[in-house]
């Protein structure tokens, strides 16, 4: 019990045993501390437990750029990773009327897309222009027929269009897969070296090489996609650079990298990496005279090396390997063609109406008009409004899935729609290096429990022996 003359004594409730009302602020500013964040280093509230264990796996995972995750400003909707590309996003807002705010990452504001809009307003404000001044009578011109045929064109844009859109959707799909297989493989890879428990050096040297060749993959696939010879090499000394830096490159190996000229211009995707998938099966070869190590064990290493081998092929044909030239210049001119004759359409219509209206206008204001100039007026003014949303809105959504089918094709970039490859190798990496941890600390809990195993069954027999003494003496 507390004196009353303890500075430090805090009231307590004599029936209940609960604190006072200074010992639930603190409790509730401690709280409020942890819900802003403020939870020190790692992140879960027990830093002087923890740190040791989680720092130094996120500091040998950082990648080239300080790791970040973070919603973008204005909005928070999607989540990207520290090039700027999504990695996240709310699926759950795409069902409110949210979505219609959005501007940040959607394809609409893509200048790709939204180019195409001032192209077609302008060859349609000439096409009605020339209409009103130029064409007698324009108000009577009768556009029917060239919208028919701009309708039939539409249709049949819309159907090839789909089917490219399936196309580029299922090539996507097998980029993206072969990616991520190969980084599965590295993770079995691994997880089959810890469980045959070989020398913990050859285990650093293949973990060196397989996380080396995963940024190497990914400069790659990125590197492919680029036509700037200076971007492509001043690209390849950063990541040269870090790597070294990072200890996954030694100087020799960078030298070997970098002075091979072997590779054809447009051929060079996986080079590298199959270069340092050789030094992993050279270390292979000395993994097979460690103890334990059983031929099928060997075996099923190998095979899973040949399974990342066979994800760096699949993933250099989809890349390099492109659709017919014929089928894509077709489709993007018949897009394109379909803009424009819309705009013509458009204009023209805009035209004849204008010039329907100027002439009614007169009519209109007289007094006593009948319904049919009245209906005849506004027939025109709903024609104008009507072909300006249509200017607006169609060519977009055509060069919108256009340019969605092209991202699709060549997923690997660094724009916001681009596939956030290096988060997936962040992924694997702090994985690795958690399974690396799970090992050693489960080997310290299983000799703990050997331990105490062995002194309980030392006590046991020595207090045998006692009893046995004891009987003796009796």
């Amino acid at each position: 019990m507390a004196s009353k003359d303890d500075p430090v004594a805090e009231p307590v409730d004599s029936e209940l045993g609960v604190p006072k009302d200074k010992e639930i602020e603190e409790e509730i500013q401690e709280t409020e501390k942890l819900e802003k964040g403020d939870r020190g280093c790692c992140g879960c509230g027990c830093c002087a437990r923890c740190c040791a264990i989680v720092q130094p796996i996120r500091e040998k995972t950082k990648p080239v750029l300080d790791k970040a995750s973070k919603l973008l400003p204005g909005q928070k909707m999607l989540k990207v990773n520290h090039r700027g590309k999504v990695y996240e996003y709310d699926h759950e807002a795409l069902l409110t009327w949210n979505a219609l705010l959005a501007t940040t990452g959607t394809i609409f504001f893509q200048r790709r897309v939204y180019i195409v809009c001032p192209i077609c307003v302008s060859i349609a404000v000439f096409c009605g222009v020339f209409v009103y001044f130029g064409v007698p009578s324009a108000r009577k011109l009768d556009t029917g027929r060239f919208n028919d045929f701009v309708t039939y064109i539409k249709v049949f844009i819309a159907f090839m269009l789909g089917l490219f859109l399936n196309n580029s959707f299922r090539r996507w799909w097998a980029s993206v897969s072969s990616f991520k297989k190969f980084l599965t493989s590295i993770k079995q890879l691994m997880y089959t070296l810890h469980a045959i428990n070989v020398r913990m050096a050859l285990f650093d040297e293949i973990e060196r090489n397989v996380v080396c060749s995963s940024y190497i993959l990914n400069e790659e696939v990125h590197c492919a996609q680029m036509i700037d010879p200076r971007l492509i090499a001043k690209r390849w000394s950063a990541i040269m650079a870090w790597l070294v830096d990072k200890d996954y490159l030694s100087e020799e190996e960078r030298k070997e990298l970098e002075s091979d000229d072997r590779a054809i211009d447009h051929q060079e995707l996986g080079v590298r990496t199959t270069m340092i998938w050789t030094w992993i099966g050279e270390t292979m070869s000395l993994v097979r005279e460690e103890p334990g190590v059983a031929p099928p064990m060997y075996v099923r290493l190998l095979f899973l090396c040949h399974d990342c081998m066979a994800q760096i092929e699949e993933l250099k044909t989809n890349l390099t390997v492109q659709l017919p030239f014929p089928y894509a210049h077709m489709l993007a001119v018949l897009v394109h063609l379909s803009n424009i004759l819309m705009s013509v359409a458009c204009g023209l219509a805009f035209g004849s109406a204008m010039a329907e209206v100027t002439s009614r206008q007169d009519e209109v204001e007289a007094v006593g008009t009948s319904r049919r100039v009245l209906g005849e007026f506004y027939e025109a003014l709903q024609t104008m409004f009507m072909q300006v949303a249509i200017l607006i809105i169609q060519p977009m959504l055509y060069q919108a899935f256009l340019v969605i089918a092209h991202a699709l094709c060549y997923p690997y970039g660094d724009e916001i729609c681009h596939m956030p490859t290096e988060t997936f190798i962040q992924q694997m990496h702090y994985e690795l290096e958690v399974m690396k941890f799970g090992k050693q600390s489960h080997q310290k809990r299983r000799q703990e429990m050997e331990r105490q195993k062995t002194q309980g069954m030392i006590g046991k027999k020595g207090g045998k022996d006692d009893d046995e003494e004891d009987d003796d003496d009796d």
